[in-house]
């Protein structure tokens, strides 16, 4: 994964790491396990960098519609709750909850 100019993005393989995490079924998933598409400081301006790089203009809607999908929370709770220990669950979904929205922000905006 690279750092997008600072911006605390983090880019290349998310989609790929977080169908192997969905994939598996070994034990527990803490915080740092997720792999987070932006840090908590990006926007969601700063997010199209990593969500939308290399996609075309005809195929942004479905490039954002795909992650809208995979970060949604309720589909995030169907896939991974089982696994979120008690002790990092709340902190978890917070940030699941953030990326969500600000890719609801990004998907509104074009």
């Amino acid at each position: 994964m690279r750092n997008y100019g600072g911006l605390g993005l983090l880019g290349d393989s998310h989609g790929y790491t977080r169908a192997a995490l969905e994939a598996s079924s070994d034990g527990a998933i803490t915080y740092n396990d997720v792999p987070w598409i932006a840090s908590e400081e990006a926007s969601s301006d700063d997010l199209s960098q990593v969500v939308l790089v290399g996609v075309g203009k005809e195929d942004t809607k479905k490039a954002l519609r795909a992650e809208v999908l995979r970060w949604h929370p309720d589909k995030f709770l169907q896939k991974l709750g089982s696994r979120l220990p008690e002790s990092e669950r709340e902190r978890i979904l917070q940030r699941v909850n953030q990326v969500s929205s600000m890719l609801h922000d990004l998907y509104r905006k074009i």
